[in-house]
């Protein structure tokens, strides 16, 4: 009880922050394309939570910072750091895109190597990410690399993006190497009511299914994951919640499957 007070408490936390643009300006868990603009920053504040099987002690509740500058139009480094709030023992995961659920402290770069205009209103776009982890004082695996690539295309009512990555830990405390092999697809809507110029509000919707395959030396599992997320923007602050269900999982022994997943991100753009 306690330790879900905590991440109440963290929620609000993260709901108070003083202004924001969204974290990827895009989805909750899916990879995107959208980059930072040059010398723009972006600073979010992430709970994140992930529940196990009813009558397992499996729930993971967690608190993740991160921030963004835009090097260029293109390129954008960010660094993100954790705050473990609940159980530790969960294995670890990547809920976001932009953001792993784990303990460990990250550095990510993403850059736009492709952006085409084939219409009026119509992006065609893909990006590329690569990230170095490094444990925390909470870290539950060692070092690890992060890898992935997003493309899509983009108008002002319709989103649609695929995504596919990795992440590798290397064997830390009392746990095995972790690889997480992971893909992604998301579609978005932006009604017309939605389109509001600065600094009105602006909003879309998403449906997002993402899947990943988990593998140790002791065991390896599936799991496929649907849900809706929503993301909204007033002035320089953005809001973005989402939640997921499973549609599938499956695995061997030792594996352990998730109930849902509960992301919220609150994000400040300066």
């Amino acid at each position: 009880m306690r330790l879900r007070g905590q991440f109440i408490l963290g929620c609000a936390l993260a709901l108070t922050v003083t202004p924001a643009l969204a974290n990827g300006h895009g989805p909750v868990f899916g990879l995107a394309t959208p980059t930072n603009g040059k010398g723009a920053w972006t600073l979010d504040f992430a709970p994140m939570f992930r529940a196990g099987r009813a009558g397992e002690a499996a729930e993971a509740e967690m608190m993740r910072a991160m921030l963004t500058y835009g090097l260029t139009a293109n390129w954008e480094i960010s660094f993100s750091a954790p705050a473990m709030l609940g159980n530790t023992r969960r294995p670890a995961a990547r809920l976001t895109g932009m953001m792993a659920a784990n303990g460990e402290f990250e550095a990510l770069t993403g850059w736009r190597f492709q952006r085409r205009e084939p219409a009026v209103g119509l992006r065609r776009e893909s990006t590329a990410y690569f990230g170095v982890d490094v444990p925390g004082p909470q870290a539950s695996q060692g070092k690890g690399v992060y890898a992935a690539v997003a493309t899509g295309l983009a108008s002002r009512t319709n989103y649609l993006w695929a995504g596919v990555g990795d992440q590798y830990l290397s064997a830390g405390g009392q746990k095995a190497a972790l690889n997480t092999a992971f893909y992604s697809l998301v579609y978005g809507y932006r009604p017309f009511a939605a389109r509001q110029h600065y600094p009105g509000l602006d909003w879309r919707v998403f449906a997002e299914l993402t899947g990943e395959h988990d593998s140790t030396v002791r065991s390896s599992g599936d799991q496929v994951f649907l849900g809706p997320s929503v993301l909204l923007i007033h002035k320089d602050i953005g809001f973005s919640a989402g939640v997921q269900w499973p549609i599938y999982s499956g695995g061997g022994a030792g594996f352990r499957p998730e109930r849902h997943r509960v992301v919220i991100d609150v994000s400040y753009f300066f």
